[in-house]
């Protein structure tokens, strides 16, 4: 049966298999459906022609309002040129004179020009080198101008490129910030991409072991022995004690409920040995327990009894007991339970002793002592010879009352786990979001990609419009600081003022000749006439060539403006965009149709998930086939135990047979009593009964599977003579008959014995008494010596244990609080100035030595870390705090360091270094303390004002010698003395070169 149901597992554990791949396959399908890469770019695409629709909508947009504009920039422009023009008509059209102007008649007029002639006659060579001047003046105010101009040109032109280079910056900005967040967005998709991944993998993992813990469950609860229930009787008892402990003070609960078997085998022996205690229940007093008896009574519950921990009778027990050897163990020992309870548990198991094997649970009873004895088939020997033995069921049921109980927590995990199987995630779900998370991911990627892709394109025309800004501030920053251009605006200013001296001097003339002139016409001199009259003219004339700027200005607007053909434009961008809709339409189509092929894969998983319930339905009614086989298995097992119960127990009767029958024969012999025997065999002589069979006052041996070997041993024995018996006595068949027969025997042997001792007393007696005396005094004497001795051992062992002990904990407390100082000394700095922190700690206190110490240092700013998980220089220095604190408990007076800096960086070489120096110095000189004070020279005053400790351990090191094998530099500066070692030539070996630094050493004062 136990290889059926074995089998029926693994064809249920198969088909298990079989559901969850039926389970997994179509989503797994449907899975890499929806991951098909051809499915991802499709729809990649139609996000891109989207997005350029979108683009190219707004860009037509924009074109529509730059030709609204440009229409209504047109508009006003003609608007303006009809203004300009009809100005410049009404200009030419208004009068040469105006009201208040100064009129000449014609006498007048001819002699102001004769006047006017004389004047330039006289002033022509002035006034030519005044046009000569003023010329040049023209020639560089136009330079200038143009100087000026071209400097204006590059500033608008440098504005100009600033705008865009601003406008490409905000757009470079746009795309880095749209980069950055699309880069979270698929950081965060990939973050829940994985613990979704990881969620899947962690609940696939917990649904098996949660799955493999149910069979190793269901496995245990097959082979359980406790797969009973529990009987009506017991259920009241625990109810009644459960009312008990919570209505009374002072009640602990039932024996069975307060201890636990250490090992299952001894389940039904510890039942035998507590027997009826199992349902006592332990009360802290008298005074509790009658009042418990009163709450039975009052509630009219069954009877109980009751142990109180204050008055029951506990003897300690005997510790010889535990040095039996064998297999023999205290029942007190087989147990666990509460210290408080103990006196009841030594109550209950008294010094009763469990064995493995009927045997020497016999040897033990009927030995010298006469132990009792329970072997772990229930077997009980008692001391006083009786033995009692067989299957009961009460008994049974005692000892499966823990496994009972163990039953009822396999179950109650067994229906949590099942519980907790039932609340995990649906796989289908998981594997459905993770592919959904996985093409949002892909999506993403291709998107950061082409934002990546157009951030580039910005960064290059930025980098591109850069250069050319700086490029024009150059020319610009060159163009404000040209020297020609002050150069220019000097020589103009010096010829003005040339000009207005000429012009000074033309007007003396001139009012010297029309000095009459002006007083006959009433002006105060003759430029009155010029400036007005002639002045207004110029004026006029200034504003229409004013005028006519402006018209040829407004013109060439209106035709640049014309030029713009956004027209062109706009039927451009509406035959792209027209396209482009027609693609994504085409897409869209594409998409649609793989959406349907999704739809159709999803049917089939939907069908392959019918057939998987299909498949769990009959998984489900393999495995209540299963437990039917399992049921039928624990009833076989179940009757195989009692055959083998009943065997044991018949087994044990013959053995106590056997037994009287040895004890008897044993007797006779000390006794001197000749037994009667067929063929008048020596009473010392083992007999087998094999030949009386059917006597029934035979009571002789029988063979127990090997019948061959009895056989044979037979041949050499000798049967009990029986003829002596009544025919009465030989008739007893029965157990009462044949106790009957032995009582009346024994009384007549009795009544036969004192009267021998009457008739015929032993002369030899007190001989043998005193012998016996003298043996069992020797014995004593040697007992009381063996004890000395084992007591004289334990206490040195035990002392020294002590000792070795205090010697490490000594040891050990020194080094752990010194260590923690020395390696801030090497770790401190002027940034750092508390230092690294180091200690040790021992994972056993009472014992330390036979546990492990662990060494924990942890470098200035660094985190708690394992020393493995530290850097070769920090291990280095670790070491060495480590090396330095052991020297503070027992110091070394020479030290030889090879290579430690190896793998120290230059600070810490020159702390290592400073320490060391320190130490070679003695503890009470000036340049010691204050060099020992700190690995970078802090004083005491500094490590108080840090909040340090003035005297800690391992701050006064004792003084040692110290040579240092090093590469470093450093230790060189720091050392008294310098030994190299080079080859020699000539001699062909290695030779010494010393070094005394010693003289070079600076006063204490500066050291």
């Amino acid at each position: 049966m136990t290889s059926g149901a074995s089998f029926l597992q693994l064809a249920c554990h198969h088909l298990s298999n079989c559901i969850h791949d039926a389970r997994t396959r179509p989503w797994r399908v449907l899975n890499s459906f929806l991951q098909d890469p051809a499915r991802a770019r499709l729809h990649e695409e139609a996000n891109r022609l989207t997005r350029r629709i979108a683009v190219s909508q707004n860009e037509l947009d924009n074109i529509k309002r730059s030709a609204k504009a440009q229409a209504k920039k047109l508009s006003k422009l003609r608007k303006d040129l009809a203004q300009l023009k009809e100005a410049r008509d009404q200009l030419e059209s208004s009068g040469a004179g105006e009201d208040g102007q100064l009129q000449l008649d014609p006498a007048q007029l001819i002699e102001y020009r004769r006047l006017k002639a004389a004047a330039d006659s006289k002033t022509s060579k002035l006034l030519q080198e005044r046009a000569a001047l003023e010329a040049q003046v023209k020639v560089d105010e136009g330079k200038l101008s143009r100087l000026q101009e071209t400097s204006i040109a590059k500033t608008s032109r440098l504005q100009a490129q600033r705008a865009k280079l601003e406008e490409l910056q905000q757009r470079l900005d746009n795309t880095q910030q749209a980069v950055d967040d699309t880069g979270t967005q698929l950081a965060d998709k990939q973050r829940a991409a994985k613990n979704a991944a990881a969620d899947h993998r962690k609940t696939s993992s917990q649904r098996d072991y949660l799955m493999g813990k149910v069979r190793d469950i269901e496995g245990r609860l097959l082979a359980s022995k406790g797969m009973r229930q529990a009987t009506d009787r017991e259920k009241r008892l625990a109810a009644a004690a459960a009312r008990l402990r919570k209505e009374v003070p002072g009640v602990y609960g039932r024996v069975s409920e307060l201890v636990r078997v250490t090992n299952r085998k001894y389940n039904l022996a510890m039942a035998v040995v507590m027997q009826q205690h199992l349902d006592s229940v332990v009360v802290a007093d008298r005074a509790a327990g009658f009042a418990c008896v009163d709450f039975l009574k009052a509630n009219k519950l069954e009877r109980m009894d009751f142990i109180p921990l204050d008055s029951c009778e506990a003897k300690p027990l005997p510790e010889r007991l535990r040095q039996l050897g064998g297999t023999a163990t205290p029942a007190l020992d087989l147990i666990t339970f509460e210290p408080q309870y103990e006196r009841a548990c030594v109550h209950v198991c008294g010094t009763t002793l469990v064995v493995d094997t009927i045997e020497e649970a016999r040897d033990l009873c009927y030995g010298e002592d006469h132990h009792k004895v329970v072997s772990v088939d229930g077997t009980l020997f008692k001391p006083n010879g009786t033995f009692t033995g067989g299957k009961s069921a009460g008994i049974d049921a005692r000892a499966n009352r823990w496994d009972a109980e163990e039953y009822e927590k396999l179950k109650q995990q067994r229906e949590k786990i099942k519980k907790d199987i039932d609340a995990l995630p649906d796989v289908f779900k998981a594997q459905t979001a993770a592919g959904q998370l996985q093409q949002e991911q892909h999506q993403l990627e291709q998107r950061i990609k082409i934002q990546k892709a157009d951030a580039q394109q910005l960064q290059e025309q930025l980098d591109v419009l850069k250069a050319s800004v700086a490029t024009l501030e150059s020319a610009a920053a060159s163009a404000a600081e040209d020297p020609e251009l002050a150069e220019l605006q000097s020589a103009v200013s010096d010829k003005r003022k040339q000009l207005a001296k000429m012009d000074e001097r033309v007007n003396d003339i001139k009012d010297r000749l029309f000095a009459d002139f002006s007083k006959r016409v009433g002006v105060k001199n003759i430029r009155v006439y010029e400036e007005t009259t002639l002045a207004a003219a110029a004026k006029l004339e200034a504003q229409k060539q004013q005028h006519e700027e402006q018209i040829v200005k407004v013109t060439e607007q209106i035709a640049y403006e014309e030029e713009h053909d956004f027209a062109k434009k706009l039927e451009d961008k509406q035959a792209q965009l027209y396209a482009d809709t027609e693609k994504l339409e085409h897409l869209k189509e594409q998409e649609a149709q793989l959406d349907a092929a999704a739809e159709q894969v999803q049917d089939q998983a939907q069908q392959l998930a019918q057939k998987m319930e299909e498949l769990r339905q009959q998984a489900e009614s393999a495995a209540a086939g299963m437990k039917e086989l399992q049921a039928q298995a624990a009833g076989y097992h179940k009757e195989v135990g009692r055959i083998k119960g009943q065997m044991a127990a018949a087994t044990t009767a013959l053995e106590a047979v056997r037994s009287s029958r040895r004890n008897l024969l044993e007797q006779a012999t000390l006794d001197q009593v000749d037994l009667p025997y067929h063929g008048g065999a020596d009473g010392g002589d083992e007999v087998n009964s094999g030949s009386d069979a059917d006597n029934p006052m035979d009571v002789g041996e029988e063979a127990e599977g090997t019948q061959g070997t009895e056989d044979s041993r037979a041949k050499h024995r000798k049967a009990f003579d029986y003829s002596r018996l009544s025919n009465k006595d030989k008739a007893a068949n029965t157990k009462k008959e044949r106790e009957t027969v032995g009582r009346r025997l024994k009384e007549e042997l009795d009544a036969t014995t004192a009267e021998l001792a009457t008739s015929a007393p032993n002369l030899k007696a007190v001989e043998q008494y005193e012998a016996v005396r003298e043996k069992e005094r020797q014995q004593i004497l040697a007992l009381d010596a063996a004890r000395k001795e084992a007591t004289a051992a334990s206490k040195t062992f035990l002392h020294i244990q002590q000792k070795r002990t205090q010697r490490f904990n000594n040891a050990f407390e020194h080094i752990k609080s010194a260590i923690d100082h020395i390696y801030k000394q090497l770790t401190r700095s002027a940034i750092h100035p508390l230092g690294g922190q180091a200690y040790l700690s021992c994972d056993t206190e009472d014992e330390p030595y036979l546990g492990k110490v662990t060494y924990t240092a942890m470098p200035p700013t660094k985190r708690f870390r394992d020393m493995d998980q530290l850097s070769g220089g920090e291990k280095s220095v670790a070491a060495l705090a480590l090396l330095f604190a052991i020297h503070s408990y027992r110091p070394s007076p020479f030290f030889v360091l090879d290579e430690v800096d190896a793998a120290l960086d230059a600070t810490n070489v020159a702390r290592v270094a400073h320490y060391i120096r320190s130490c070679t110095r003695p503890p009470g000189s000036r340049g010691a303390r204050s060099v020992r004070g700190d690995a970078d020279g802090s004083s005491k005053r500094q490590r108080l004002q840090l909040g340090q400790e003035e005297d800690t351990p391992g701050d006064e090191l004792e003084s040692f010698q110290s040579i240092v094998i090093s590469l470093k530099d450093i230790f060189y500066e720091k050392a008294d003395a310098l030994v190299g070692v080079c080859r020699d030539l000539d001699q062909n070996c290695s030779k010494t070169i010393t070094f005394d630094l010693s003289r070079f050493e600076l006063p204490t004062e500066a050291s």
